[in-house]
C-alpha cells in the first residue's frame, strides 16, 4: 500500500491482510491485479510502473475475487467467490463497470461459476456445477446494458442432443493451439471436446489412463509445446497433446520433425511442429509420390508412419515435408528420414 493501490482489509484498526485474487497483463502491457474486501476493486499498474486504483462497490460491496482475466478488448473479467462475474473497461475519461448473468440466454440455471477462459477466437466460455456456457459477443458487453447488468447472453453447447457436460462440475477449461478445450471435471477426469465444443475427441479418467484421480483441480497448456498439465487432488500429471499454437510470424515458422531419423522398430507416430495455425502437411517420397497429407492442429502435425495408399508402414529411405498456408504465402521443406 505505500508504493500501489492495492488495500488493506483492515480489522478494526489493525491491517490484516492485502488479498489478490488474479493478476493478468492486457494487450497494452499493462498488469492488472484483484483487491478483494476492499474499496478498490481493482488495480492497474502501467508498463511505465504507474499505478491506478478502481473502486467497484457501486456494483457490489467487500467483493471477494476468486479469478481475473483480461480479454481481447482489454475488458477485466472478474469471477467472484460468491458466484457472480463483474466486467469492467476503461474509457478515455474514467471506467465503467457491469454484472454479467450468466443464465441469461439459456434455460440451464446455474448458480455457481468454477472457472472462465476466453478461447482464440475471442469466445468466453465459462465453467459452472452443471456443465459449460459459451459468450460469443464479448465485444457488445457494455451496449444496451440492463441497468447495472450487461444484456450479453450465455449460450449452452448441445452435445449429443443434450447441454455439453450438463451433469457434470465444470472445474477447469484449456484452450490449445488448434482452439480445442481440455475440460477438468470434479469426478468424471478430463474432457477434450472440438474447438465448437461439439465433439467430444477423447475423455480421459482413472480406468483408461494414468490419470492419478477423477477429480480435477486445474488445466494447464505450454502453448508452444501442446503439453497439458492436470493437477488433480493427488498431485500433477502431464500428457503430451498433438496441438500447439501456430507460428505467427516467419522468423517463427521453423520445421521440426521428430524422431528423425526413425528407427524400424519405433511404434510410435513423428511429430512435425513450428508450422503456421492449420497448415497443409503433405509427405512425398523419394519418387514425388504422396504418402501422407494431412492439416496441423494449430501448430503441430503428426504422421503415424503408414502409406495412405496401401496401408503399409513406411520403408526405409528419405521423405520429403511440403507445409504451406491457407493461401500459400508461406511455405516451407522439411525432411524424415526412415532407416
Amino acid at each position: 500500500d505505500i508504493n500501489s493501490t492495492l488495500q488493506w482489509i483492515m480489522s478494526g484498526a489493525t491491517k490484516y491482510a492485502i488479498r489478490t485474487g488474479g493478476i493478468a497483463f492486457d494487450r497494452n502491457n499493462n498488469l492488472w491485479v484483484s483487491n478483494s474486501l476492499v474499496a478498490n476493486t481493482l488495480s492497474k499498474k502501467t508498463p511505465g510502473g504507474q499505478w491506478t486504483g478502481y473502486n467497484l462497490e457501486s456494483l457490489v460491496e467487500n467483493v471477494d475475487v476468486k479469478e481475473l482475466m483480461v480479454d481481447y478488448y482489454n475488458q477485466v473479467w472478474l469471477r467472484l467467490k460468491e458466484g457472480g462475474l463483474l466486467i469492467m473497461h476503461e474509457l478515455e475519461h474514467g471506467y465503467e463497470a457491469l454484472k454479467a448473468d450468466v443464465n441469461r440466454g439459456n434455460t440451464q440455471n446455474t448458480s455457481i461459476i468454477n472457472c472462465m477462459v476466453e478461447d482464440l477466437k475471442g469466445y468466453i466460455w465459462i465453467g459452472t456445477e452443471k456443465g459449460i456456457k459459451v459468450n460469443y459477443t464479448s465485444k457488445k458487453v457494455f451496449t444496451n446494458p440492463l441497468g447495472q447488468t450487461s444484456s450479453i447472453d450465455f449460450l449452452t453447447i448441445n452435445h449429443a442432443g443434450r447441454p455439453l457436460l450438463e451433469n457434470d462440475n465444470v472445474t477447469s477449461i484449456a484452450v490449445d493451439g488448434a482452439d480445442r478445450k481440455w475440460i477438468g471435471t470434479g469426478s468424471s477426469g478430463v474432457f477434450l471436446v472440438s474447438a465448437d465444443g461439439k465433439e467430444k475427441i477423447a475423455q480421459f479418467d482413472t480406468k483408461n489412463s494414468p490419470l492419478n484421480s477423477n477429480s480435477i483441480t486445474s488445466v494447464a497448456i505450454n502453448p508452444k509445446t501442446g503439453e497439458v498439465f492436470i493437477l488433480t487432488d493427488k498431485g500433477l500429471m502431464s500428457y503430451q497433446s498433438n496441438a500447439t499454437i501456430g507460428a505467427g510470424t516467419v522468423e517463427e515458422f521453423k520445421i521440426v520433425t521428430y524422431p528423425n531419423p526413425v528407427k524400424q522398430d519405433f511404434s510410435g507416430v513423428v511429430t512435425i511442429r513450428g508450422l503456421t495455425t492449420a497448415a497443409h502437411v503433405k509427405i512425398i517420397d523419394q519418387s514425388g509420390r504422396l504418402v501422407y497429407e494431412t492439416m496441423a492442429n494449430g501448430g503441430l502435425a503428426t504422421w503415424d508412419l503408414t502409406n495412405r495408399n496401401n496401408g503399409q508402414r513406411a520403408t526405409m529411405g528419405a521423405y520429403t515435408v511440403l507445409v504451406s498456408n491457407n493461401d500459400g504465402s508461406l511455405t516451407g521443406v522439411g525432411k524424415i528420414f526412415c532407416k
